[in-house]
């Protein structure tokens, strides 16, 4: 997985921060986790 991956691990957190963690961005990745 990409979120294990040592090269891609910055890319992964700011992809999660940005997709998962930050409700006000509304997006449908968010409204699908929650």
């Amino acid at each position: 997985m990409a979120i294990l991956d040592p090269r891609k691990r910055k890319f992964s957190a700011t992809f999660l921060q940005k997709h998962y963690i930050q409700p006000k961005e509304g997006n449908s990745l968010t409204e699908a986790a929650n």
